[in-house]
């Protein structure tokens, strides 16, 4: 008994193992093509809310991509794809609360698992497909189990392997 779920922690390690350098290419081939003359430019489709303007996705390599979102401070340099994309992949916009921009990830998208390393006045950068750049400022970070209760313009989060969802949310500075 003990080996049959050893052998199946084994296999599900490697399914993760699969499926992390799947999003680390993904990631890394969009953030090329959004790099590329062009590729940033918002001429698909439109999804998802931002405050009270509908924001605009480019279909980079099979994903509808509404921009990058970026931290210096720890590295952090990810595609976001929009809302109803497979975020498994990449990190995706999950919705929009009251102008707030939420974004979730896995732990091992492109180093989104950095967030942990963001502390309060940390730059945060969302570019669009459509070149807008806002800024925002790490307001507060944590872990919880909850549903958020919050009042920030950028929420990012992933959810860990228990349940738990690491978090940090930013107000806009520009």
């Amino acid at each position: 008994m003990l080996a049959l779920a050893g052998a199946v922690l084994a296999a599900s390690f490697m399914a993760r193992q699969a499926g992390a350098r799947k999003s680390a290419e993904l990631c890394s081939g969009i953030l090329s093509e959004l790099e590329k003359p062009g590729g940033g430019d918002a001429s698909g489709t439109v999804t998802g809310k931002d405050q009270d303007h509908e924001l605009p996705a480019r279909e980079l390599l099979g994903m509808d991509v509404i921009g990058r979102l970026s931290a210096r401070a720890v590295g952090l340099d990810v595609p976001v794809g929009a809302v109803g994309s497979d975020s498994s992949l990449v990190p995706c916009q999950v919705g929009s609360r009251d102008g707030e921009l939420v974004v979730c990830g896995s732990s091992y998208q492109g180093g989104i698992g950095r967030i942990g390393g963001l502390g309060d006045g940390d730059a945060v950068t969302f570019t669009g497909v459509d070149g807008l750049v806002r800024t925002y400022e790490v307001a507060s970070s944590g872990t919880t189990k909850f549903d958020f209760d919050d009042d920030f313009d950028l929420l990012v989060y992933y959810e860990g392997a228990f349940g738990e969802r690491h978090w940090v949310g930013c107000s806009e500075t520009s």
